[in-house]
């Protein structure tokens, strides 16, 4: 058997080369981007959450904000859809502290890093490994930022964001910048985070995953979580329209495919007079 094998394997015509050339866009294109997360190697959970303003403490014991204290080991319990089970597990003992990874806080660092720079940037890791939770961890600290700085009497960030200076950035730290000799680039310029919805886009296969998910760990009210399904006509969508009209909370997280998001964008700007009662939607032609 292994004869023949040996024999069918060398039988095949040789694979085509694969092209593996890199566009080059110039290294100007680049000169911007960074890998983003080894200034924080040193850095223990807790202080990646001090970064932010953030202290499991004082956030009764949740391990990020607005996040649930406990899951469900065996994901059969959603704390949105079955509340009152959901608080029996928690009473015998039966879920399990929610606990960020190290490795996810140190990504919420960088993003947020980014985020208050203006700067855009990418999550890029195994499957399997937490970037569905990551996701959820950075919506809600941005939120708990933006809540954070209404409040303050001198309307300025939590943390580490609350100083114009980026200190922990690779030049401030290897060339000991001060704040007056610092460029723009290494300083937080952001005065404002979005105030609307956070959209998710994902593959079709994968938007029940994300909604469980997203209900799995954000605390009820925290956030409204709603799906965008159904037909390219906003006829077909209206109980998302009609949910998005009552949603309680301050901030929602709408879950929609890519298919889903074109044909919405087309029949959106098809039905320009859209409105609801607490939003007037206006996009820009």
């Amino acid at each position: 058997m292994k004869a023949e094998l040996d024999r069918a394997l060398s039988s095949r015509p040789a694979a085509s080369p694969i092209n593996t050339v890199i566009p080059d866009v110039g290294r100007e294109a680049l000169a911007d981007w960074e890998e983003g997360t080894g200034v924080f190697r040193s850095f223990d959970g807790d202080k990646l959450d001090e970064l932010f303003g953030w202290s499991g403490e004082n956030g009764g014991g949740r391990d990020s904000p607005m996040f649930n204290t406990h899951i469900d080991p065996n994901r059969g319990l959603d704390p949105h859809k079955q509340p009152d089970e959901f608080a029996q597990a928690l009473a015998e003992n039966r879920l399990e502290p929610l606990q960020l990874l190290w490795a996810q806080k140190v990504g919420r660092a960088c993003a947020l890093d980014n985020v208050m720079r203006g700067s855009p940037f990418i999550c890029l890791d195994d499957v399997g490994l937490g970037k569905t939770i990551l996701a959820a961890s950075i919506i809600a600290a941005l939120e708990y930022m933006r809540a954070s700085r209404e409040v303050d009497e001198d309307q300025k960030w939590p943390g580490i964001f609350g100083t114009s200076l980026r200190a922990f950035s690779p030049r401030v730290l290897r060339d000991g910048l001060t704040c007056d000799r610092a460029g723009d680039q290494e300083k937080y310029t952001l005065k404002d985070l979005h105030t609307g919805p956070h959209l998710v886009i994902v593959p079709n296969a994968l938007v029940e995953q994300w909604l469980g998910e997203m209900h799995r760990v954000l605390a009820p009210g925290a956030f409204d979580i709603l799906p965008y399904i159904g037909g390219a006509t906003l006829e077909s969508r209206r109980a998302f329209w009609e949910a998005f009209d009552k949603a309680k909370s301050q901030s929602q997280i709408i879950v929609c495919s890519m298919p889903v998001s074109q044909t919405g964008l087309d029949a959106f700007n098809t039905h320009r007079t859209l409105t609801v009662s607490r939003r007037r939607l206006e996009p820009t032609i």
